[in-house]
């Protein structure tokens, strides 16, 4: 009985850090061939430099031990991200596309927008590059050739289904 409640103890512990964030804004960006696992753990929005047509196969190698879903975007509301890592890949073979991200303290109104005095940051990418936004963040995107990555653990899928 000791066990399991030390168990749901360390869960809930873990849970709770996933609500905590850094309260300075930064956007960090890199290559792949400069990518450092440390940079997701700060908690920031990551834009990767690189042009990537296959982004399956950096997928698949970074995160091979998490639950990954994909999904092409079909929203055009901002929307909180519940999953740890959200990946927003570009699939266009030319165009831009411009994606607005909110951190976690936003303040969202009963129409699911930012209020008036929220920080809204506007991220071009380029045609096959992608970013990784990290739990929490609101993400608004309103172009037809973004997929869209969710990438889970444990227990951020159990916070996505509890809070959904």
């Amino acid at each position: 009985m000791l066990y399991y409640l030390i168990i749901i103890i360390v869960i809930i512990i873990l849970s709770i850090l996933y609500f905590v964030y850094p309260h300075t804004l930064n956007i960090n960006q890199t290559s792949i061939e400069k990518f450092n696992f440390n940079l997701l753990y700060e908690k920031n929005p990551l834009i990767l430099t690189n042009h990537i047509v296959n982004i399956n196969s950096i997928i698949d190698i970074w995160f091979k031990y998490n639950f990954i879903y994909s999904t092409k975007f079909n929203n055009q509301s901002w929307i909180n991200n519940k999953s740890k890592y959200l990946i927003i890949h570009n699939s266009s073979n030319s165009e831009k596309t411009e994606i607005h991200i909110c951190n976690p303290y936003t303040n969202i109104d009963k129409n699911n927008n930012p209020c008036n005095n929220s920080k809204i940051i506007s991220i071009e990418l380029l045609h096959h590059q992608f970013m990784i936004l990290p739990f929490n963040w609101f993400y608004f995107i309103n172009e037809p050739f973004i997929d869209l990555y969710l990438i889970h653990d444990p227990i951020t899928l159990l916070i996505s289904s509890c809070c959904n």
